[in-house]
């Protein structure tokens, strides 16, 4: 009797393993075009403004870090004056992976979809492993799930994984956000002081607070949520989490009063804070509408089957559903809110993804809050029989599946990040735009004075075209920065 327990025991556990190895092997594969495609990638539109200064100064003679030090800062000095606080999202605009004299812009998507990688499994791991005592292959389970649907459904490509300043000032930061929250609940989960995981998270809270002000501003008030639920319920590491909090809110003020903002600001459309907050609210309704289909009820049903074993051995009696649900929506919402209030709209693509990204950890945050009130409240599941539970199990499996087929099928899988990248290479698109690009680049690099060029004809569903203007059109930005980094007096496009 006792070696067959033992053996069950063996057989649940390779059962695990072999979904943590399928889901693995199954993620992998879809990044394979998704990563490929990044070595046809390149500068584009403001990684030339932002980072030319430290491209000229790699290529002179006697540079030194020190040198090139001096010239990001100054940039990050003249960005927060003129332009915006972002001081940290400033900093690493100026080291766009092209600047080098060996370029490896590729490098762009490789470091958006690893920072994903890393901070997602971070979390999950130090929710639902460290906090409640679960298994890391749930955990690991869980987070390249999320991963694929947020990479593959991503609203706009274009400005997800391949243009580095636009990409970088928001998926990176809200990667960092989600790496230093992992850190956070590990702090307060465990015993010990954890004074090195304390000053990690304390030098992310600074480094996001400089970034956009989304991320900045949902990660001030998680901080200062989880330091008066540390007040009054845990009773612990408070000292440590009032320091990470300060920090973060004094550099988000730092960030937000910027002379540089008032500058811009000065050209935009701006809302009232109220106003801004309830145009936030709405917009984020509606977002949540529009991105939950057939696929998103199937990964709810996977996600729910997954929690579920965690959940049932837990003592944890999650009591407050209403109130997880009204701050899961609310930090939802309050990313809108710094664009809502400064411009009057939501913010550009590359915001809109990470509204994206975050629509999925708060939802599995909220049907694993959700679903633990519902099963320590109704005893009965708790004291399901393994074979019903097994079921139950294959049903809901089924089930999901379907939906999430007829979900992918009604979006269509060419419109998936898979299906673009994989097109692109396919049809020859990113090969073509990387030729036509490179082109234009030797040009640039052997010219000098007034250089005249076209435009890139062809390029993929996956990039933008340089989109360079002509004289009196308003996006001559571009040439100009252009024309600041390659060295040449000015830039014109051939009538």
């Amino acid at each position: 009797m006792k070696k067959s327990i033992e053996k069950n025991k063996r057989i649940k556990v390779d059962l695990v393993k072999i979904v943590e190895i399928a889901v693995i092997v199954l993620f992998v594969c879809s990044l394979i075009p998704v990563l490929y495609i990044a070595f046809f990638s390149h500068p584009l539109f403001d990684d030339y403004s932002y980072s030319y200064g430290v491209h000229n100064e790699l290529l002179r003679d006697g540079a030194t870090i020190a040198s090139v030090l001096r010239i990001i800062f100054a940039q990050v000095k003249e960005t927060y004056l003129t332009w915006q606080g972002c001081y940290s999202a400033t900093f690493f605009a100026t080291l766009q992976p092209g600047v080098y004299p060996v370029p490896a812009y590729w490098l762009t998507a490789f470091i958006i979809i690893g920072s994903l990688i890393i901070s997602h499994i971070a979390f999950f791991y130090s929710v639902l492993c460290g906090a409640f005592k679960g298994r890391k292959e749930i955990a690991i389970i869980v987070s390249l799930i999320i991963l694929g649907f947020q990479i593959q459904f991503v609203p706009y490509i274009e400005e997800s994984f391949y243009w580095y300043n636009g990409t970088m000032a928001y998926a990176f930061f809200y990667s960092l956000m989600f790496f230093e929250w992992a850190l956070i609940i590990s702090i307060c989960s465990q015993d010990g002081n954890h004074i090195v995981k304390s000053v990690i998270a304390a030098i992310l809270a600074f480094i996001i607070s400089g970034g956009n002000y989304t991320t900045a501003l949902v990660n001030t008030v998680f901080l200062f949520l989880f330091l008066l639920y540390s007040i009054f319920f845990k009773k612990k590491k408070i000292v440590n989490l009032s320091l990470i909090f300060v920090i973060s809110l004094a550099s988000f003020c730092f960030s937000i009063f910027a002379p540089g903002n008032a500058h811009r600001a000065a050209n935009n459309t701006s809302m009232s804070a109220i106003g801004a907050i309830w145009a936030s609210v709405k917009y984020a309704f509606l977002r949540i509408i529009d991105w939950t289909g057939f696929a998103q009820a199937g990964l709810i049903i996977i996600l729910v089957l997954l929690f579920y074993p965690i959940i049932k051995k837990t003592s944890y009696r999650f009591k407050f559903p209403l109130i997880a649900v009204v701050l899961g929506f609310g930090l939802f919402a309050a990313q809108a809110t710094p664009p809502f209030y400064a411009m009057s709209s939501a913010g550009a693509q590359r915001q809109v993804n990470i509204y994206y990204y975050s629509y999925y950890l708060l939802l599995s945050l909220i049907v694993f809050y959700v679903e633990g009130w519902f099963v320590k409240r109704v005893e009965r599941l708790s004291a399901l029989s393994e074979v019903t539970s097994k079921r139950i199990a294959m049903i809901s499996v089924t089930v999901s599946v379907i939906l999430i087929i007829v979900g992918a099928g009604l979006y269509d899988v060419r419109n998936t990040t898979f299906g673009k990248t994989a097109l692109d290479l396919k049809s020859g698109r990113a090969q073509r735009y990387d030729s036509e690009y490179k082109r234009i680049d030797k040009l640039l690099t052997e010219s000098e004075g007034v250089v005249y060029t076209t435009d890139i004809n062809e390029y993929p569903l996956s990039f933008y075209r340089l989109c360079l203007a002509k004289e009196d059109e308003i996006g001559y930005w571009i040439n100009i920065s252009m024309a600041d980094y390659y060295g040449v007096e000015a830039i014109y496009l051939e009538e």
